[in-house]
């Protein structure tokens, strides 16, 4: 094999792997970015608990913790983690929504 030959395989190797590189860099960037999107609802949650913007209450506490769980896994989630979590949570618990709502978690006017 020439050094010729060996550049035009390496070339190659090279080509078939930039599919995979973008979709691992795709990933990667989607998962940030999500991550970036739930500290700044945290935030907002917090803020609004100290500023008494938004009243101390258990669906508070359990909206920050969802968030918090939420932001520790995110990079960890795929499509059939998604899936399956939906299967499962519609047929065992009740949406957390309703819970939250039904403790009025609102802002103070």
């Amino acid at each position: 094999m020439t050094w010729q030959n060996a550049v035009v395989v390496m070339i190659m190797v090279i080509t078939g792997l930039m599919p995979l590189a973008m979709i691992l860099q795709v990933r990667s960037l989607t998962h940030s970015r999500s991550r970036n999107r739930l500290w700044r609802i945290r935030d907002e949650l917090v803020d609004g608990l100290l500023r008494g913007d938004i009243v101390p209450s258990p669906s508070a506490s359990k909206l920050l913790e969802v968030i918090e769980n939420h932001i520790r896994v995110v990079g960890r989630h795929t499509l059939l983690d998604a899936v399956t979590a939906a299967v499962l949570m519609r047929r065992t618990m009740p949406p957390l929504a309703d819970e939250i709502l039904a403790d009025e978690l609102r802002p103070r006017h």
